[in-house]
């Protein structure tokens, strides 16, 4: 007996339906791992917004997560994202804890990818501290290498690409004989094609530039340096390289006693800080506003920031 046409077609239409939902390669991970998976997404969302609080909630949530199913790569990854946020804040002691951690994990179960990161992370919160030969110390295993004509030799990485920005970083902040190398060394690692003229890399260039040139006391090209800056890291939406470069800027007219320009600078540095959550970037602004109103007089002001301080030092 044959089939009717109009059953032959509805099997028809099931074995298609069946083969669209095919369609893809099913996630088959223990459903933890996709939950952690999700929450540092949105971590790192948050965390690029410089929303850190939510960052700082959602990496801590990723880590409950992976630590209930014993997933190690995800404990590495969720801890690293959390001494990043802390550092972003200026939570030393909470980066010191986690460091601590993380070093005794990674060396326990021998997951030496993590080293790199660790070093980048050690040298960061030493820098961040003032202490620069520990910095440079931790960031030494990391560089990249050049031949003589200061070109690499080498091909860079996500992390020797951070090493070389902080070792020039370092370099430029003490102030070291050898400033203008790394920094002629870090341009030319900008012209790879991976990190070919990064923004907020380039932002960072010229404002070690600008940095160069406000200590050697030119203060012209400091500041032009600073403009170009200011262009890059607004391109980047790098608020932390904004602020800091708007505070260098600052710093120059103090010096020549443009105070309304001074004012106005660091009032809008001050801004970026305090939606950064930056503790001592924030007081460091507050001070030099202190320091502005002391001079000018400005006793209502020198109150209030006065008043700011106390907060700052005591939180």
């Amino acid at each position: 007996m044959s089939i009717p046409s109009s059953i032959s077609l509805f099997w028809l239409i099931l074995l298609l339906l069946g083969l669209g939902g095919c369609v893809g390669t099913p996630d088959l991970r223990p459903e933890t791992q996709i939950q952690g998976e999700r929450e540092l997404q949105r971590g790192t969302r948050a965390y690029n917004n410089n929303d850190y609080r939510t960052a700082a909630r959602q990496f801590s949530q990723a880590l409950k997560l992976y630590r209930s199913v014993d997933d190690l790569d995800g404990i590495a990854q969720s801890s690293i994202n959390l001494i990043e946020t802390a550092l972003a804040i200026g939570n030393y002691p909470a980066v010191e804890q986690r460091l601590l951690e993380l070093t005794r994990l990674v060396e326990a179960a021998n997951l030496h990818r993590y080293r790199a990161r660790i070093n980048l992370l050690r040298a960061s919160l030493a820098f961040k501290q003032q202490n620069h030969a520990d910095a440079i110390a931790a960031l030494e295993p990391i560089l990249p290498s050049f031949n003589d004509k200061q070109l690499l030799s080498q091909k860079l990485t996500d992390e020797s690409m951070s090493a070389l920005a902080s070792r020039a970083s370092i370099a430029c902040e003490i102030d070291a004989a050898d400033a203008p190398l790394w920094l002629e060394r870090l341009d030319n690692a900008l012209d790879e094609e991976f990190f070919r003229r990064r923004p907020a890399l380039e932002g960072l260039l010229h404002r070690l530039r600008g940095k160069l040139q406000q200590s050697a006391g030119r203060e012209t090209e400091a500041l032009l340096q600073y403009e170009l800056a200011l262009d890059f890291y607004r391109k980047a939406g790098d608020r932390r390289g904004i602020a800091t470069t708007l505070h260098s800027q600052a710093r120059i007219h103090i010096t020549q006693a443009a105070w309304n320009k001074t004012e106005s600078l660091l009032q809008r540095a001050l801004s970026i800080r305090l939606w950064l959550t930056d503790r001592s970037g924030t007081l460091a602004v507050v001070e030099d506003l202190i320091r502005l109103y002391q001079h000018t007089d400005q006793q209502a002001k020198l109150d209030e920031m006065e008043a700011w301080r106390g907060r700052l030092q005591t939180e």
